[in-house]
């Protein structure tokens, strides 16, 4: 489960505000009943960016669109015979070219 924005502007109010009780990493764990690596966690986050929002996804992106998954779940829907190959087919003839490889990703 991921700690919400408000627990985690929390911890770094208890660690480091200036007007925050200055609580140790060990003690802002056991008040908050998290680990101490999580703690560790946000407030190095909070140090080194200034904020405590989650980090830009890392990877691959995505090569198809919202839009496109609904299409090829709608022509699998369909047709639940084909093979990955024809349901490219069927993509590449409504205009979005995608190898099969891709469609069954």
């Amino acid at each position: 489960m991921a700690l919400s924005i408000q627990k985690r502007w929390e911890i770094v109010f208890l660690h480091l505000h200036k007007l925050g009780p200055k609580l140790s990493l060990r003690t802002i764990a056991k008040k908050l009943q998290y680990s101490q690596d999580t703690v560790r966690t946000w407030i190095h986050r909070y140090q080194k960016t200034g904020d405590v929002q989650d980090e830009e996804k890392q990877g691959r992106k995505k090569k198809t669109s919202e839009r496109e998954d609904l299409d090829i779940i709608s022509i699998a829907k369909k047709q639940r015979t084909s093979t990955l190959a024809d349901i490219s087919r069927s993509m590449s003839k409504q205009g979005t070219k995608i190898s099969s490889t891709t469609v069954g990703c």
